[in-house]
């Protein structure tokens, strides 16, 4: 029984051994050719491509009156409260926005933005000087 123990301890070892002699070794990164980095659609790129729709960019300060809001991602600015509407631009991240209004359950938020109006979602948004409570609602037409 020890005799059988000990032939699979060597076998397990054995195995290790192979295992560790034949995994690769690791090299300095400092030679290493640096990967192109993975472009979001409709943002632009570091080469200075342009999107296929608008940027708008928003004020770089907080308006003094209403209710304000930072936009906290690239965002597309749609014509109505949804992902069927249609795409009137881009947001730039950390553009300071005009909240108008927002949708019953709070998940689309109408803002100005320069001289465009038109829909963000909700969450890419941070309320400032007001919160939801100070933005009306506006309830669809039936």
């Amino acid at each position: 029984m020890i005799a059988r123990f000990r032939f699979a301890a060597l076998i397990i070892l054995t195995m290790i051994f192979v295992a560790l002699l034949s995994t690769p070794t690791l090299t300095s990164s400092a030679n290493a050719v640096p990967q192109s980095v993975p472009q979001f659609a409709n943002a632009p790129s570091a080469a200075g491509t342009q999107s296929a729709y608008p940027i708008l960019n928003g004020s770089d300060t907080v308006a003094p009156s209403g209710v304000q809001g930072r936009i906290v991602a690239w965002l597309r600015l749609r014509s109505g409260p949804g992902r069927s509407f249609s795409i009137l631009g881009i947001v730039r991240y950390g553009s300071y926005v005009q909240v108008l209004a927002r949708t019953p359950d709070g998940f689309w938020v109408a803002i100005r933005i320069g001289n465009t109006v038109g829909w963000v979602y909700k969450p890419f948004l941070r309320y400032l000087g007001g919160g939801s409570a100070d933005v009306p609602v506006l309830t669809p037409a039936p």
